[in-house]
């Protein structure tokens, strides 16, 4: 009978008895050194044994992300039913408890430890309302929290991020409009790069299904978006050091 009716909750897709999630759980490799988050500690490893281990941590554990960079392990977690944020830094060699940060007061979700630069921690997530993505830039040395800017960051070099920001237009947005910010993270100062790719003769529109942070590519110098439109599909290659209404790179430059 219970073979029956798992086959039976598969097939429907309706869970006909409770199950419990699994807890969450994270991990990194610095050197030869395992790090491991989990609800209720953090623990070191190498070649199979426990270097130190800190308890009580994270016991209401909803999410978590490890990173080592710049001489800290750093955690991302989000715990209880408010599912509220914070940072965490530790010394890797013994782990100490260096600093702690809220990240959010508020409900969060897709949060993401992104990595260290130019003396920052950066990590996303969202909430709201409205609930847009944001980019939380803190300080790697004591944790503060420099500033939040809303947008999705695509990536960052040096002490620059570039961030995709439609603001507040939750619709799906146009393809052709690609609002690119760039970030400086010492001066908190954003410069909006956006502008709308041009039509290719005699293709039509730039149509919107590729619209979105996973048609863009990031590099150090360019964000190059893929896109579509009636003689199929191009690539449009932009400079984020550039200014707003730059004019793209289009290949192919025509339809076939």
């Amino acid at each position: 009978m219970r073979r029956v009716l798992a086959a039976f909750a598969l097939v429907s897709g309706v869970a006909l008895w409770p199950c419990a999630l699994a807890a969450p759980r994270a991990q990194t490799t610095s050197g030869k050194v395992t790090y491991i988050a989990r609800p209720g500690a953090l623990v070191a490893q190498k070649g199979g044994r426990e270097m130190w281990r800190n308890k009580g941590l994270f016991r209401e554990a909803q999410t978590l992300e490890v990173l080592v960079s710049g001489g800290k392990l750093l955690v991302l977690s989000s715990e209880g039913k408010s599912r509220r944020a914070s940072l965490t830094a530790f010394a890797p060699g013994t782990g100490k408890r260096l600093w702690q940060t809220p990240i959010s007061d508020e409900d969060s979700t897709d949060l993401d430890l992104r990595g260290v630069t130019a003396g920052t921690v950066l990590v996303t997530a969202v909430w709201g309302p409205p609930r847009i993505p944001r980019v939380i830039v803190a300080g790697l040395e004591g944790g503060e929290i420099r500033f939040k800017k809303p947008g999705e960051l695509l990536g960052y070099t040096g002490k620059y991020a570039v961030l995709l920001d439609y603001g507040l237009n939750l619709e799906v947005p146009t393809g052709a409009w690609l609002p690119l910010v760039r970030l400086d993270l010492e001066q908190a100062r954003r410069t909006y790069i956006g502008l709308t790719l041009p039509e290719r003769p005699g293709c039509g529109k730039v149509l919107s299904r590729q619209a979105g942070k996973s048609n863009l590519k990031y590099d150090n110098r360019f964000v190059t978006a893929l896109r579509q439109d009636d003689c199929g599909l191009f690539t449009a290659k932009v400079d984020w050091y550039g200014k707003a209404g730059q004019k793209p790179i289009i290949n192919p430059p025509r339809g076939r």
